[in-house]
């Protein structure tokens, strides 16, 4: 089993969000391990890119922070090579097709395993044009995470129709009631866990109705920058306090 697969047992999860090279790679490093450490369930990692339109400003800002340092992918999958052995939360890229493409697809795929990297969320691609990616994370046993952007139902039960491991629901824009609303549909339709993107603290009217929920550490790291390891016990810790509320 795929060890994201393997960490819904139950409880409510807690994934920490956060940009590779953001403010540097060296502090980067630091920031994973230190938050491995803290009470997170599993880590999302950003690849920065030039162009990241599917997100909101403060992750926009988080990939401008991080280019400032140019790097290539190569280098962000050798720190991941260096974390691997310490490490031992489940980790996946959140990414765009074109890194992907440059790369090299299979090579891609490939580096992901050799580096304990388990799962992808491709923020450019639609269910529709997935196959092509979908084919070789499989031969490499990666899963590739489907993203609920939208409240229509003919939408939602395409993307669920093909989804795996779980779904992650970003719908940051969407009140509580909408968002509810979805997430009780979503269990109707389909049997996969859903991890709920927030961009604050305040979920305990969410909570009852997904999986667990993914907070986008970008802020935290724009405002204490290279301090950052120094506050991320004490960040993620009054979040999971909260969520046992």
């Amino acid at each position: 089993m795929n060890r994201i697969e393997g960490i819904f047992q139950g409880q409510k999860l807690l994934i920490g969000f956060m940009m590779c090279g953001d403010p540097d790679l060296k502090t980067s490093q630091k920031i994973i391990n230190q938050a491995s450490q803290s009470g997170l369930d599993m880590l999302a990692l950003g690849i920065p890119f030039s162009d990241p339109t599917a997100e909101d400003e403060d992750i926009q800002k988080a990939h401008l922070r991080a280019l400032l340092h140019p790097h290539r992918t190569d280098d962000l999958f050798k720190m991941m090579e260096e974390l691997h052995q310490e490490v031992t939360l489940p980790i996946l890229w959140v990414t765009y097709a074109n890194i992907i493409y440059r790369y090299g697809i299979e090579r891609f795929m490939k580096h992901c395993q050799k580096v304990g990297v388990e799962g992808l969320l491709l923020l450019d691609v639609p269910v529709e044009e997935k196959k092509e990616f979908h084919e070789w994370a499989q031969k490499y046993h990666i899963l590739i995470i489907s993203v609920i952007a939208s409240v229509k139902p003919q939408r939602i039960l395409k993307v669920v129709e093909e989804a795996e491991g779980y779904l992650s629901i970003s719908m940051i824009k969407e009140n509580t009631e909408t968002l509810v609303k979805t997430l009780k549909y979503l269990h109707q339709v389909s049997h996969l866990p859903c991890i709920v993107s927030l961009k604050n603290d305040d979920f305990q009217n969410i909570l009852p109705y997904c999986e667990g929920i993914m907070i986008d550490m970008s802020p935290w790291i724009a405002s204490y920058g290279l301090s950052t390891c120094d506050h991320i016990e004490t960040l993620l810790a009054h979040i999971k306090t909260k969520m046992t509320v």
